[in-house]
């Protein structure tokens, strides 16, 4: 999944984070619309959230580093590529 600091990640709520879609070992994808958010700087995280787990907060094991960055465009598409970073 990936949370961030805006409406369309889930204001940083894991609960309503978008998930996203294993498509190989290397790939995980999902489209979001961010017609809220066009044009605005945001914040992110990439999580895993373990099956077992009852409560996808408690659940989660974060990227092993501080929030990522971007810069939404006032219209159309992004592309995110990012490796997953871990302890």
């Amino acid at each position: 999944m990936v949370s961030g600091d805006i409406p369309e990640l889930g204001n940083w709520d894991l609960n309503r984070a978008p998930r996203l879609e294993f498509l190989n070992a290397n790939t995980w994808f999902q489209e979001i619309g961010f017609e809220l958010s066009n044009g605005k700087p945001i914040c992110f995280q990439f999580a895993v959230i373990w099956e077992a787990a009852a409560n996808p907060q408690e659940g989660a094991q974060h990227e092993y580093l501080m929030p990522r960055r971007s810069q939404l465009p006032a219209a159309g598409r992004v592309k995110l590529e990012h490796n997953w970073q871990s302890v």
